[in-house]
């Protein structure tokens, strides 16, 4: 009896001693510590190995600008040199503001007190001036007679302000030597003639550094020009951006897209000829 007694008193205790332990643990504050992994800061050294200190002439760039060595397209016969950078710029914003001494101004605004104004086209193949795809393209308007041009895209935030950027530079070709009855200014298409009956001669488009004297004849639309580069230039040119137009070659000098017509001498840069038939004049 009194064996039975001791074994209930001790498993009596035993659990009043449990439950004395749960309620201890339950009321216990328990800290979890969750390692963390403080991230490195941005810099444009670790989103730009190997920047530099840019050599841009005639350009704004933000303080601190850094850029890699250019990859270069063009610059053959006749053609612009477009220089292709990635840039980066610290504390900034994507607008990639420039300070100096007309205040705080975003990039594109910025540069007009450079001799830039915003372009709608850009040589981006080093020939033929196209519609600009970029976020912002500027010609330099300061040298009539030598124009360059600015693109500038892929503007992105790397964090903590750190602005990365491409921007591409066209350098032009030497100028022509044209004659005192060439146009002042450059064309990089003919003037629209307009016709009623198609579209296919608004187009089309002219070596870099062209210039035009209206030479026409009867029942045709005939232009002399003169442009940068030499007569394979200018043939390789022609080669290259007609026929995405739709025109074909048929023979040394004459074209066809359909049943239109177009007929184009390149025996001088300085003076090759280029008409067509007056659509208006057709009876």
């Amino acid at each position: 009896m009194r064996i039975r007694q001791w074994r209930a008193l001790a498993l009596t205790s035993a659990a009043i001693a449990a439950t004395v332990l749960f309620a201890a643990c339950s009321n216990s504050t328990v800290t979890v510590v969750t390692p963390t992994n403080t991230p490195a800061s941005v810099t444009c050294a670790s989103v730009l190995p190997g920047g530099t200190a840019p050599t841009i002439t005639n350009v704004l760039l933000p303080s601190g600008t850094v850029m890699t060595a250019p990859a270069t397209t063009g610059g053959g016969a006749g053609q612009f040199t477009v220089n292709t950078y990635q840039g980066c710029a610290p504390n900034n914003t994507t607008a990639l503001d420039i300070t100096g001494g007309h205040g705080t101004l975003a990039f594109v605004a910025a540069q007009q007190f450079a001799g830039w104004q915003t372009s709608n086209s850009f040589p981006f193949d080093g020939q033929r001036q196209s519609t600009c795809n970029a976020q912002s393209c500027l010609a330099n308007s300061t040298t009539a007679t030598m124009p360059s041009y600015l693109a500038l895209d892929q503007v992105a935030n790397r964090g903590g302000g750190t602005i990365t950027f491409r921007l591409r530079v066209a350098s032009p070709p030497p100028a022509p030597s044209c004659g005192s009855g060439f146009s002042s200014g450059y064309y990089y298409k003919i003037p629209a003639p307009n016709f009623s009956q198609t579209t296919l001669y608004n187009d089309l488009p002219l070596p870099p550094l062209t210039q035009i004297e209206p030479n026409d004849s009867a029942g045709h639309v005939g232009y002399s020009l003169c442009s940068a580069g030499t007569t394979t230039s200018i043939a390789s040119f022609l080669q290259a951006e007609l026929p995405p137009l739709g025109w074909s070659q048929t023979d040394a000098s004459d074209w066809a897209n359909g049943s239109y017509t177009l007929n184009i001498q390149v025996n001088s840069a300085t003076g090759w000829l280029l008409d067509f038939p007056n659509l208006n004049a057709v009876g």
